[in-house]
């Protein structure tokens, strides 16, 4: 796996030096100017090496092969043409088209949001970093529930799919699979497991039977409890993970899912999961078992949306999620209230949902 790496601060200024690369190096179709990919840039040296160490957690660099050693790189803003003079930029790399520049940039795009490429107004020696794709295909007879393109290329999507639909006696689940996709490449993906678990064979049946007989004789004569009968003894119970819908108001693509757990006396229960693209793959918050044996109100998140509630430039990114009702005793010509149902936090590599209580 290729990471960042930090650099020493003596090392910094003999990267701070006009572009050179060996004579070797292939330019660009003299008819086009060559196409920068650029992570950021900074006024000052020390503010650039800091922007470069601050990139290292999140692996930008996780879908594609810089084109040499030392990508990406910081060199001074006036070194290629084309550039505004003064700044320190970090240069991912040096491409001859715009499209192969865009489909190295969509790569980080997940990562480095501010990530954008620029036609440079003379040329340059090429160092476009190689896409590294991910050989996978979708399953045979996979259908598509959303897909949600990232607002500073289109053609970078997040996509989710139902897959795998299976029965096991009277239990039927399938699986989910998130890819984040580019044009027809596939970057990465995740898969959401379906599950048909308790009484799912005709022996196990048969015992179950045999004991729910037995707990109802013993209740008849008052030496049972009816709460012996909650636990399940002849279902085979589906666990089948659900799309819920998509984030609104976010800055990136960000879904809603539910998956089903046993809580206490065989209650089927339903956690909600946010699931994104972070940091080099697909990033699925944990469940929270805290509040009981209650299901979650999975409802609220088909429209949800996003509000953040820390400053911009906060250490931790934390977002009210919440939705527009109308009030009960309202009229319906009035404007739909706000009512936070989640509170989402964005650590970066990792997402976390925290649902309110009903």
């Amino acid at each position: 796996m290729l990471m960042l790496r930090t650099l020493p601060a003596a090392v910094l200024a003999l990267l701070l030096i006009p572009w050179q690369l060996e004579a070797a190096t292939p330019r660009a179709n003299p008819q086009e100017n060559p196409w920068v990919i650029i992570l950021g840039s900074k006024p000052r040296p020390a503010e650039a090496q800091a922007l470069l160490e601050s990139m290292t957690e999140k692996k930008p660099l996780q879908w594609l092969k810089p084109a040499a050693e030392g990508f990406p790189k910081l060199v001074e803003s006036a070194s290629l043409p084309g550039l505004a003079p003064g700044l320190h930029v970090l240069v991912l790399g040096v491409c001859g088209t715009r499209e192969t520049a865009l489909a190295a940039r969509a790569r980080v795009l997940p990562m480095v949001q501010d990530a954008y490429v620029k036609q440079l107004t003379g040329p340059a020696p090429l160092a476009c970093p190689t896409p590294i794709p991910l050989k996978a295909r979708l399953p045979k007879g996979a259908v598509q529930l959303a897909s949600v393109p990232f607002k500073q290329d289109k053609a970078l999507v997040l996509s989710i799919y139902k897959v795998n639909e299976r029965s096991v006696m009277e239990c039927k689940t399938n699986d989910l699979l998130i890819r984040l996709e580019y044009g027809r490449e596939v970057l990465t993906q995740e898969s959401i497991e379906g599950d048909c678990r308790g009484v799912c064979t005709s022996g196990a049946k048969q015992e179950g039977e045999a004991r729910l007989a037995e707990i109802r004789a013993r209740i008849e004569k008052e030496e049972g409890s009816e709460s012996e009968l909650d636990y399940n003894f002849v279902d085979c119970l589906s666990f089948t993970p659900k799309f819920l819908g998509v984030l609104g108001g976010y800055e990136r693509p960000l879904f809603f899912v539910s998956t089903e757990h046993l809580a206490h006396h065989d209650v089927v229960k339903s956690y909600v999961h946010a699931v994104g693209a972070l940091c080099g793959k697909i990033s699925v918050s944990p469940y929270n078992d805290e509040p009981g044996p209650y299901s979650h109100p999975v409802e609220y998140f088909e429209h949800a949306e996003a509000r953040r509630s820390t400053p911009e430039d906060a250490d931790d990114n934390t977002f009210d999620i919440g939705v527009r009702e109308q009030g009960p005793a309202a009229d319906k010509s009035a404007t739909p209230l706000w009512k936070k149902v989640a509170t989402l936090d964005d650590g970066g590599c990792g997402l976390d949902l925290s649902v309110e209580e009903r």
